[in-house]
């Protein structure tokens, strides 16, 4: 096993299936995947074997993926885990909302082959595997947190396990909070509504659907939650913005971050979590070239080390950051 393979737990109760994800992970003896065909036996696994990362079917035989799942989490909530299934279709925000609640960062339509559509879901899933254990290349060197003094907004930019990771941060924020938080989450059109409504469950603080046009409320949580991309304005209001140019995931962190280094500069607080691509990176340099505080998150307990580290190796950062230490900058600047 060389150093910069992956050591990868599936769980696949059928057998054709099983052998077909295995030799697809291996990626021709690059990982090592160790695939078992229950919940029970992964449990087993999981108390005698490292692993990087856990892949999991939903529908199987005395524990279902949910179940193994929210057990697993249990017992070893530092290891990244996807749900893989036929069960879903790409932007289905029920199951979308169901794999977050039973600990996965993310859910992946199920690959059966290597052809055409089947060979993009592949690709997709290796993606996001490799991704979720890059963050293990990074080291960080201790240094002291600095805390912006003069914050009017602070906001986050997510894309794949960013759920998981706002959740957890919303649900350890001192209330009342003294600014507007908004989150830049990629997500479904149909997503916005239910991952809303999955917030308010987590947070101390109020979750509610960006106002556009209205000004913010101090102490309230914005979530974009159409399918389109938002900017900030003189007016400090929030409007949806549309670009024909624009390509890549919606609502786009640069676009927003980029209207945020124009109108507010010094005063904003930005965080770039977990995510795969380089969204956000861009537009968090430009904060920072206008003064504002911005972090990266830290590879530790990233799902998706891949925004945070196009960020980091851009410069973009004044600070790179773990959960906890988020939380406690956050409570700093929202106590003030």
């Amino acid at each position: 096993m060389s150093d910069d393979s992956v050591k990868i737990l599936l769980i696949e109760d059928s057998l054709t299936a099983r052998r077909f994800l295995k030799a697809l992970l291996e990626q021709g003896g690059k990982n090592v995947v160790i695939a078992q065909s229950s919940g029970q036996e992964g449990l087993a696994c999981l108390a005698s074997n490292s692993i990087d990362v856990i892949v999991t079917d939903i529908i199987m035989p005395q524990m279902d993926g949910y179940a193994f799942l929210k057990e697993a989490k249990k017992l070893y909530p530092h290891i990244p885990a996807i749900i893989v299934s036929c069960l879903y279709k790409k932007n289905d925000p029920k199951k979308e909302k169901e794999a977050l609640d039973a600990g996965a960062f993310a859910i992946f339509e199920k690959p059966l082959g290597l052809v055409n559509q089947e060979k993009e879901k592949a690709d997709e899933l290796l993606s996001a595997i490799l991704s979720a254990v890059g963050k293990k290349v990074l080291t960080q060197n201790k240094e002291k947190i600095s805390i912006p003094q003069k914050v009017k907004l602070v906001v986050f930019g997510a894309s794949m396990g960013g759920p998981a990771v706002l959740g957890e941060i919303l649900s350890k924020l001192k209330s009342p909070f003294s600014v507007p938080v908004v989150i830049v989450q990629h997500l479904g059109e149909d997503f916005g509504l239910p991952l809303t409504d999955w917030f308010n469950t987590k947070s101390t603080i109020p979750v509610e659907p960006i106002p556009f046009g209205s000004k913010l409320e101090n102490g309230r949580v914005y979530l974009a939650v159409g399918g389109a991309n938002i900017s900030y304005t003189d007016q400090e209001t929030i409007v949806e913005t549309h670009d024909a140019t624009q390509k890549g995931s919606t609502p786009s962190i640069d676009i927003f971050y980029s209207s945020l280094a124009r109108s507010l500069g010094s005063h904003v607080a930005a965080f770039l979590l977990t995510g795969m691509g380089n969204d956000g990176a861009k537009g968090m340099l430009e904060l920072k070239s206008k003064g504002a505080y911005t972090v990266a998150q830290h590879p530790d307990g990233c799902p998706m080390y891949g925004m945070p580290k196009v960020a980091v190796e851009m410069g973009a950062q004044k600070d790179t950051l773990k959960v906890d230490e988020i939380v406690a900058c956050l409570n700093a600047i929202g106590s003030r």
